[in-house]
């Protein structure tokens, strides 16, 4: 499996798009779509839920013809616990969240097997063709905390245990293979012998490519060379894992424990995740990492290595194809090498001699408090406006600090990626389209680190002249508006209005005086 993810969980893409990036998935030897598409599709008993911009069955059925013309397996992903935030957010749903998380549903709510099972009938329906079905299972970090569950008297682990078990079995009678995260069966080693080994497990992990040996699940991140001393006693069976032979840190170090406990498994690395900005993703972290999950799936002969591409982080799809290009060129050359996979990304991806292209594009990659999503799915859509209103009124708090801190070598850095884009520009002979993403994003960081003093005023209440708010709420329309030009032939219209105003309403609500 040489593997990506496409998420719809936020924008909605145009036909069009789409089959251009099945076109370029294909051509990089991708072989596989994971598809994440929540309320995106129009689902018989879940109507309420459904997005404006929507996919009806018929859509799914022409979506599924595009991949298997090109030879693409599409595998859906239908989340059963964690991440359920598009039906739970809803009053005649919300009743079931798990002790008030709306991303999170109770295992122990006597509505919820029901529930759970229609869905994931609805979907096999949907999907009836693919071999494979992701029931999710990441991230239930409320597990087990609200009375029902307490009143069970199981540990967290046997509660994620007896909900996954049935709908497993659901989705097998119906003739799939299920996948399932990784994260809360290690952090949970007590049911991993009670786990199919028909399950194929998803070794999801978005930095130990680039900083090696770092986190432990069910407990806490590990610095090189840091005693595990205060490691539970349950979880340091780990340790030996995290350490090659010659003492250096192992990249994706569970998978090969996973592999041990008789599982299949998929390395999932990511070109876009927590921690990136809205403009552009951290492109060398991403790069490093995906390739170790490449490289980590071909050394221990895994099911194979997919890369995640996560909508809600709101950069552009465009802008994640160097990660994605070089986890699916690892995959099939496990020899090829981080200089090499940048050299080669320029001259086909756009037909010019631009070999350091993936630390250029790193420079836009740092971040400030306010541009990336702290807040994982944003609605209603004014809830990063009040994140940063919040997050600045404090004068001595983290975010005010790292602005102080941070702010002028985070300007140098977007200044020094926009002044290298302009420089190449002449060498852009293919994809140009790609190009002024990242062009743009380039001039919307540049602006966003400007503006991000002002922010902080506003938010505290201080006085701002009127030259000064008039002048970038100038700029933020200018800005608004190319966008709008770009994206516009590569998503549905409510999507791409979603995505302006993500971008963009913060800025404006304050500068306009609406710090509520």
């Amino acid at each position: 499996m040489n593997g990506l993810h496409l998420d719809l969980k936020w924008p909605l893409y145009s036909w069009d798009y789409l089959r251009s990036v099945l076109t370029t998935a294909r051509s990089l030897g991708i072989d596989t779509l994971l598809l994440e598409f929540e309320n995106k599709i129009r689902l018989d008993g879940f109507e309420r839920a459904v997005h404006p911009d929507h996919w009806t069955a018929s859509d799914v059925k022409k979506f599924l013809r595009l991949a298997r013309a090109k030879g693409i397996t599409v595998i859906p992903k239908v989340p059963l616990m964690g991440h359920l935030e598009w039906l739970l957010q809803w009053p005649w749903w919300s009743h079931l969240q798990e002790n008030h998380d709306r991303r999170e549903i109770c295992p122990s709510h006597p509505e919820t097997p029901a529930l759970l099972a229609r869905l994931l009938d609805t979907v096999l329906d949907l999907f009836p063709d693919t071999p494979m079905i992701h029931l999710g299972g990441d991230e239930t970090f409320s597990l087990g905390s609200c009375p029902k569950c307490k009143g069970r008297k199981q540990s967290k682990g046997e509660i994620y245990l007896d909900h996954y078990r049935p709908l497993i079995r659901q989705a097998e009678s119906a003739g799939r293979r299920v996948l399932i995260y990784s994260d809360m069966i290690l952090a949970h080693p007590e049911i991993i012998n009670r786990i199919p080994r028909s399950v194929v497990v998803c070794d999801w992990d978005y930095w130990s490519g680039a900083f090696p040996g770092r986190n432990i699940w069910g407990f806490k991140g590990k610095e090189p060379g840091e005693s595990w001393s205060d490691v539970p006693e349950h979880l340091r069976h780990y340790e030996r894992y995290f350490t090659r032979p010659d003492g250096t840190l192992q990249e994706f170090p569970y998978a090969r424990f996973l592999k041990e406990a008789g599982f299949d498994v998929v390395t999932f690395s990511a070109a876009k995740a927590s921690g990136d900005n809205y403009c552009a993703p951290r492109t060398a972290m991403h790069v490093r990492n995906v390739m170790a999950g490449a490289k980590r799936a071909r050394e221990l002969d895994l099911l194979g290595t997919l890369v995640t591409s996560w909508a809600p982080r709101f950069n552009h799809l465009e802008t994640n194809w160097p990660a994605l290009a070089a986890s699916a060129w690892t995959y099939r050359d496990p020899g090829l090498g981080y200089a090499a996979g940048s050299e080669r990304f320029a001259k086909e991806f756009f037909g010019g001699d631009w070999p350091g292209i993936f630390d250029d594009l790193d420079k836009l990659s740092p971040e400030l408090p306010d541009l990336h999503a702290y807040a994982p799915d944003p609605f209603p859509p004014d809830v990063v406006h009040r994140c940063i209103t919040t997050m600045y009124r404090d004068p001595d708090g983290p975010a005010c600090k790292a602005i102080r801190d941070n702010l002028a070598k985070v300007q140098a850095s977007y200044r020094r990626g926009l002044a290298i884009l302009q420089k190449n520009q002449g060498k852009i002979r293919k994809n140009k389209s790609m190009y002024t993403h990242w062009l743009l994003a380039a001039h919307t960081l540049v602006h966003k680190a400007r503006v991000v003093p002002t922010l902080v005023k506003l938010a505290q209440g201080k006085k701002v002249s009127s030259t000064v708010r008039a002048g970038f709420t100038k700029e933020i329309t200018r800005l608004a508006d190319r966008h709008r030009k770009l994206f516009r032939p590569t998503m549905g219209p409510v999507s791409l209005e979603m995505e302006i105003n993500l971008r963009f309403s913060e800025t404006m609500e304050l500068l306009k005086g609406n710090t509520r």
